[in-house]
């Protein structure tokens, strides 16, 4: 009887211990060295961060044409050899392999469409608010967090309920805002574990390389926080941050602005001219070497939103 006491003892203490070692490691520091970044992503962040409505891949650009009904369609980067794939509005585009990635704005679905065989696959039926492709795997938002394989299975809950507005993914990490106590960014593994505050009050937070991008909540500034060297640098007021080479381009007072060595300029302001007050930057995205711009605009009381490419380089603008 003593010796069953005394192993019911000790299988209580084992317990107890391998329970306190798997809680500190599930509780270790967060580092932002530690992050694995060789996993590929469908879409840059900071193209997701405005709704990801362009991507590229293989000499490809895949795009929701606003100027032919929105349908999702294919181009070269220049726009020429345009075709339409799927006659539906889509977002959240993301190209992995062979298959197009994305949801569907009808009912805001996960969907993949195999460029080869042409065949279309719901991957999650439920209305999702946001998504990240990966190679690794589909990491969503619903009244969750949640990860499902590129095939649609094992679909798995890495957080608990609550209200996420908005995810993100670098390397083997997510980072996530809530809503439970302000508009917070938090961060955490892949496979659900670590997580933690970097930064509060961060709206529109886009994670590029080793830089975190946001806009303040009370004072509308952009800034720019190294993770690495865990310092920050306010850039202008603006929102939706994308950099290409040594630029950051961002959005300011409805119009599209460029950030370098200090100084910050228009770079359409020739483009649109005599409409500039009556114009209005939507969404805009970077792939290669062009700029891929969505706006909106009012010409003698009829108002259109026109889709143009911008070229880096040469600064051509042209009609897609």
């Amino acid at each position: 009887m003593k010796k069953s006491r005394i192993k019911i003892i000790l299988i209580c203490l084992g317990i107890f211990i391998l329970g306190a070692c798997t809680k500190q490691k599930d509780n270790q520091e967060f580092v932002w060295n530690q992050i694995n970044t060789d996993i590929t992503l469908g879409n840059s962040s900071a193209n997701h961060a405005n709704r990801g409505l362009i991507c590229g891949k293989d000499g490809w650009i895949y795009f929701s044409d606003y100027n032919y009904e929105g349908h999702l369609c294919r181009a070269l980067p220049d726009g020429s050899n345009k075709e339409v794939l799927l006659e539906e509005h889509c977002c959240n585009l993301n190209v992995i392999d062979d298959c197009l990635y994305y949801q569907s704005e009808k009912d805001h679905s996960i969907r993949s469409y195999n460029l080869l065989n042409h065949t279309l696959t719901i991957l999650v039926e439920d209305a999702v608010d946001d998504m990240v492709v990966t190679s690794e795997a589909i990491y969503f938002i619903t009244d969750t967090i949640e990860k499902i394989n590129l095939d649609g299975t094992g679909r798995t809950e890495l957080l608990e309920k609550g209200e996420y507005l908005y995810l993100d993914v670098y390397g083997d990490y997510l980072f996530y805002t809530t809503l439970t106590d302000g508009i917070d960014l938090y961060t955490i593994s892949s496979e659900g574990k670590q997580n933690t505050l970097l930064l509060d009050e961060a709206k529109g937070a886009v994670v590029i390389e080793d830089n975190i991008y946001y806009t303040g909540v009370e004072d509308n500034l952009l800034y720019c926080y190294d993770a690495k060297e865990q310092a920050m640098k306010q850039i202008d007021k603006g929102y939706n941050v994308n950099v290409w080479q040594d630029k950051i381009y961002y959005i300011k007072e409805k119009q599209l602005c460029c950030y370098q060595n200090g100084q910050s300029s228009n770079i359409l302001s020739e483009f649109f001219a005599e409409y500039i007050d009556k114009s209005e930057i939507e969404n805009y995205y970077i792939h290669s070497d062009f700029m891929y711009i969505i706006y909106s605009i009012c010409i003698d009381g009829v108002d259109s939103t026109q889709l143009i490419s911008y070229h880096l380089v040469s600064g051509q603008i042209t009609l897609l």
